[in-house]
């Protein structure tokens, strides 16, 4: 049932997508395989992600929704019921401002809320927000964006207040760069239709569990919690506009995973080990009418 949701709400995305061309539209679809591990655990991951912006007479209002399905297999040398720990699934919706400032600085609000859990029983939704300064500097060819600002959210599993900080800069026509938390990235463009991104990131899931899982310790687990720290490469073939089409491999340099109980304690630690993971996916981009730019 939960796999026909799924696969309605990604045909919905990418139809709403083609009434929106007045404005940047993006849909993006993924899947994440990691199947070599020496932990006794298999994972995957199917992602599909829409976004929308609205251009309001002061600033942007942006509308972001995401579906993303975990598949975890487990092996028995663990020594508890892994049955209700199969399946993590996660239905997010995110708003966010952007209010333009002077100097081309720009300030950025967003708050937004999931259902993450395996879907087993009654559920809870967990939220998130955060605000950001944006800086914008504007040379012949060498465009660069400051970023910096506080967010809560569970990129690195349980939920908590994180300092967001990140600056872009386009060296050249080829070259470009990113650095700075939770993202880093060097990128060559080889000409329109291809480029290579070498790339280090660090994301993760927080989900309920609907019915509590007995861990053999005596206690009981009510939260799943997983972060991973990678370094990988990645390649973007644009097939034709607005299709793009992005490979990527790497390795999970650092894992974590873990059951928590209803206090966020963790009450079982699966020690999960580093892993080679490989990914595929389809971005659509859909630009709206062109605007003259301003005079500067």
């Amino acid at each position: 049932m939960y796999h026909k949701i799924i696969l309605v709400i990604i045909f919905l995305s990418i139809s709403i997508s083609t009434f929106s061309q007045r404005n940047e539209t993006g849909v993006s679809i993924d899947y994440t395989l990691a199947p070599l591990s020496e932990d006794g655990i298999d994972f995957s991951k199917a992602s599909a992600k829409f976004s929308t912006p609205i251009k309001l007479k002061k600033g942007i209002l942006v509308n972001s929704f995401g579906v993303d399905y975990f598949k975890l297999s487990y092996d028995d040398s663990f020594g508890i019921d892994t049955s209700d720990l199969e399946n993590i699934y996660q239905f997010s919706y995110t708003i966010r401002y952007v209010y333009p400032l002077a100097n081309r600085w720009a300030l950025t609000g967003q708050i937004g809320t999931s259902l993450s859990s395996n879907l087993t029983s009654s559920k809870d939704l967990n939220f998130r927000g955060g605000i950001n300064a944006l800086k914008r500097g504007v040379s012949l060819g060498k465009p660069s964006m400051l970023m910096f600002g506080l967010n809560y959210s569970t990129i690195i599993g349980k939920p908590r207040v994180l300092p967001t900080i990140s600056y872009i800069k386009q060296l050249s026509e080829k070259f470009s760069f990113g650095i700075g938390f939770p993202h880093t990235y060097v990128k060559y463009n080889f000409n329109q239709k291809h480029s290579l991104k070498s790339l280090i990131w660090m994301n993760g899931f927080y989900a309920n569990l609907g019915s509590p899982v007995a861990v053999n310790t005596g206690n009981y687990a009510e939260k799943a919690s997983y972060r991973a720290i990678s370094l990988g490469a990645e390649y973007n073939y644009s097939i034709s506009y607005p299709l793009t089409l992005i490979l990527k491999a790497g390795y999970s340099l650092n894992n974590s995973y873990e059951l928590l109980d209803s206090e966020n304690n963790t009450v079982y630690d699966f020690n999960s080990s580093s892993e080679p993971y490989f990914s595929v996916g389809l971005k659509f981009k859909l630009k709206g009418n062109k605007r003259k730019k301003p005079k500067q």
